[in-house]
């Protein structure tokens, strides 16, 4: 007997030390670029000079639905997944925009069943060309996380890069990564702008409000006119929700206030049920939003409640 509990301790700890250098190897020794650049499909021939740009963001939540709260792990099949990821990709053409920043998209997770859910979106939406930043990267054998932001654009891309926050815990982010963000520039011909895909920490607004001081600078060494989009989890002061760390304001306040705000967007004050962006099953905070460098004319905002995520496409259209 104790022969054999020796044989089976000994078989785990072997196991154990297999998946744990098999996880650091993908973590520390070769692991995935943080940031990729890359062509899509063709590209469709230019159409028309519009006068306005539309850019967007939705966070997909995995794919796994619109219902709140939901695990990835919700045992649906792979391919009722997939129908989903389609429907998010044809939701986003039948939009009609520039460029997208996309939230918590999986690239290649185990609970999505290694979907890589930005090819399929790109090319289901006619999108053209991608940036691929991953938040977290992690593997042992048999499982798999690697999700993060996008962003998804008709227009070719350069100087694509990562722009790091300070995380709320250090062993957090060695260990599996951090919330950070993809910055990218864009260009249509006659327009050169920047385009920032974010997705905040949700549980600490002292995070969030040091991440939004780090987009203000970023806006500030930027050459050319900068977008931020992506699920902030913050709102307004005054509007649902709004949730400010102790010492100062939060981080929307941070970017859309003081006293020359280098960032517009709308809702302009308290937001209204129009505005709300989550949850989608019954919306009533606006957590979700595209910032436009001050100066520019917003021509219209669009909140769009599909049955696809449990947070709302949010489209900001302004002049060019």
């Amino acid at each position: 007997m104790k022969c054999l509990f020796r044989t089976a301790l000994l078989a785990l700890l072997l196991a154990l030390l297999g998946a744990g250098g098999f996880y650091a190897w993908h973590r520390f020794a070769d692991p995935a670029p943080r940031v990729e650049t890359r062509q899509l499909i063709d590209p469709a021939p230019a159409p028309p000079q519009r006068k306005t740009l539309r850019l967007g963001t939705y966070n997909i939540a995995h794919a796994r639905g619109s219902a709140a709260g939901t695990s990835n792990h919700n045992g649906e099949s792979a391919e009722d997944r997939l129908a989903r990821v389609k429907a998010i990709g044809a939701a986003l053409r039948e939009a009609d925009l520039d460029a997208v920043a996309l939230n918590e998209i999986d690239f290649a997770c185990t609970w999505s069943n290694g979907i890589d859910m930005l090819e399929v979106i790109g090319a289901e939406a006619g999108f053209a060309y991608a940036v691929r930043q991953r938040n977290y990267d992690a593997q042992v054998p048999g499982y798999r996380l690697d999700f993060g932001n996008a962003i998804l654009s008709r227009h070719p891309v350069e100087n694509a890069r990562l722009v790091e926050f300070a995380p709320r815990q250090e062993w957090m982010a060695a260990l599996i990564g951090n919330q950070d963000a993809a910055y990218a520039e864009l260009s249509d011909g006659s327009q050169r702008f920047a385009l920032c895909a974010v997705h905040l920490e949700v549980d600490d607004a002292a995070v969030r409000a040091r991440a939004a001081e780090e987009l203000l600078a970023l806006a500030g060494a930027s050459e050319v006119p900068l977008f931020i989009a992506g699920d902030f989890n913050a709102t307004r002061q005054g509007s649902p929700g709004y949730d400010p760390p102790h010492d100062g304001p939060g981080a929307i306040e941070l970017l859309l206030g003081g006293d020359a705000p280098k960032f517009v967007s709308q809702p302009t004050g308290t937001a209204t049920a129009a505005d709300f962006t989550f949850p989608s099953e019954g919306p009533e905070r606006t957590i979700d939003w595209v910032l436009a460098p001050t100066g520019t004319r917003i021509v219209r905002k669009e909140v769009v409640n599909l049955p696809l995520s449990d947070h709302c496409l949010v489209v900001l259209e302004v002049l060019r």
